[in-house]
């Protein structure tokens, strides 16, 4: 869940450090989290002048900066912990505050899940015009009991309509990502498999990043079976998907 309000810019010299609500933007990002309450808030960060000079002075002057200002995000907002991970792709600029540190992953966990998606699709194990059943009715990864997922709580409610039909699987990624939509994610999750996704992220190289379980599996969640990610392994994650672990054509797929 992404917070929408507005708070006055962090005052970084050169640095625009925004809140921004649920539209989707393209510049590197942070996350906020309280884990008492899952509400994780994200910062954009850019230079005013759209450049990063890469002197290492200016480096170390930039994640002083950043340090400093997150820590007073996180106590304007009340939060019991941060943590943070950023890497600059065109500069090569990398920050890291208490990247280390375990959160609940959240919806965060839905990129393992299409990393795999796209893994199995370059092994020939599925083609992306695949065609699922539309369904919601899983099993719970605690004790294989049936549970199902809130449409009041899906990003993307008109999936449901599609119940007791086909979608493809590439449309399914497509609700999975752009919409959030938990039901997309425990279907695409329930048919490459939890082990099959934890394979592909140890083949990855992607430390940081525990996929248990499907979107909203409340039985497993009060038995302590949870998705967990750290800031580090999350942008571990995206190092993955823009690699060379996917094929180019799969990875133009994923990141256009």
């Amino acid at each position: 869940h992404l917070i929408e309000r507005n708070i006055s810019s962090a005052r970084i010299p050169n640095f625009d450090v925004r809140m921004f609500g649920k539209n989707c933007v393209k510049t590197p990002g942070v996350l906020l989290s309280n884990p008492s309450s899952q509400i994780r808030h994200r910062a954009n960060l850019r230079l005013a002048n759209g450049h990063v000079k890469s002197t290492s002075m200016f480096s170390v002057d930039v994640s002083n900066g950043l340090h400093e200002e997150l820590e007073i995000l996180a106590l304007k907002n009340k939060a019991r912990a941060i943590g943070v991970a950023l890497h600059d792709l065109e500069t090569g600029f990398r920050f890291s505050l208490r990247g280390e540190r375990w959160f609940h992953a959240a919806s965060t966990i839905k990129v393992a899940v299409l990393l795999a998606v796209f893994r199995a699709a370059d092994e020939g194990r599925l083609r992306l015009d695949d065609s699922l059943h539309v369904r919601n009715r899983f099993f719970s990864a605690a004790d294989g009991s049936l549970f199902r997922v809130s449409q009041d709580r899906d990003a993307t409610p008109e999936l449901y309509a599609a119940i007791g039909r086909t979608a493809k699987i590439s449309a399914l990624a497509h609700a999975m990502i752009c919409g959030s939509s938990n039901l997309a994610a425990n279907l695409l999750l329930d048919f490459v498999g939890v082990e099959y996704a934890r394979t592909v992220l140890r083949e990855a190289q992607v430390a940081g990043v525990e996929l248990r379980r499907g979107v909203e599996d409340h039985g497993a969640h009060e038995r302590g079976i949870n998705n967990e990610a750290t800031p580090d392994g999350l942008l571990s994650l995206l190092a993955a998907i823009r690699g060379d672990f996917l094929t180019p054509e799969s990875k133009r797929e994923v990141i256009r």
